[in-house]
């Protein structure tokens, strides 16, 4: 049997949030097939985004820990990935949208950094 699509690894959307008997879910496997995401994801696109960036961001710095010598951004990418952390382990983020917005800002100002 193949996996449902919410439980496909890496999954972002929130389809496995939903009563199993919810009929949206043939309609989200759909789109999970033909793009490679489902509209679940876009609920949130935010949380999305977070959800999606939160572990590249923590394997990114693992990876500037050995390569290169502590700098400010070093600080800045860390307080991004504490941030994201915050929000994606706090279930009443999405009351909370200054903290969603100042993550994101302060992930914008790290950009030029997101290499290695």
């Amino acid at each position: 049997m193949t996996k449902k699509y919410y439980e496909q690894p890496g999954y972002l959307g929130l389809g496995d949030t939903l009563d199993i008997n919810d009929k949206r879910h043939k309609q989200y496997q759909k789109q999970y097939d033909e793009r490679g995401f489902d509209d679940t994801e876009l609920w949130s696109l935010d949380g999305s985004l977070i959800r999606y960036l939160y572990p590249r961001l923590i394997a990114l710095e693992e990876i500037q820990k050995t390569q290169h010598e502590q700098t400010e951004y070093n600080n800045n990418l860390r307080d991004v990935i504490k941030q994201f952390k915050f929000i994606l382990e706090d279930d009443t983020f999405v009351n909370k949208p200054e903290v969603i917005k100042k993550a994101l800002t302060d992930f914008i100002k790290i950009t030029d950094g997101i290499w290695y």
